[in-house]
């Protein structure tokens, strides 16, 4: 994923937004570089990414979507997030550990209940699947 649209590199933002991208970028430090160089003095970046260390993924292992397909080419933990982030010149503001809705349209509405009960119990004792970022772009990046 490049972030070199002319277009798009001639504004510089307070807010870039990315969910679910940066676990399918071959460099994750260049991606954040380049969002770097579109974030204002002072701007911030939120984002998710799976969270491999959680407790649906233990549970299910290979069958856990974050590992299916060979669709994400990278996985992130709380202290490689912050390494990453200051590394790319960010400075991390909060990270929490959310996860994804496993609640399903066609499911039956209790399956769907017990599914959101299990969800909100598992975030609420910090053991969900993905992390959920906010940085803020720091003075000077940080090597």
């Amino acid at each position: 994923c490049e972030l070199n649209n002319k277009r798009l590199r001639k504004k510089r933002y307070n807010l870039v937004t990315f969910n679910q991208v940066l676990e399918h970028v071959v460099s994750p430090e260049r991606f954040l570089n380049q969002v770097n160089y579109l974030v204002k003095d002072d701007g911030c970046i939120i984002f998710a990414v799976p969270y491999l260390y959680g407790l649906i993924p233990r549970i299910l292992r290979t069958k856990w979507y974050g590992l299916g397909y060979g669709q994400h080419l990278n996985f992130f933990s709380k202290e490689s997030t912050r390494i990453l982030l200051n590394r790319s010149g960010f400075d991390l503001v909060e990270l929490k550990i959310l996860s994804v809705d496993y609640a399903h349209p066609k499911f039956p509405p209790m399956l769907n209940a017990i599914a959101n009960f299990i969800m909100y119990s598992l975030v609420s004792l910090g053991l969900g699947d993905n992390l959920f970022i906010v940085a803020k772009k720091s003075s000077g990046v940080k090597k």
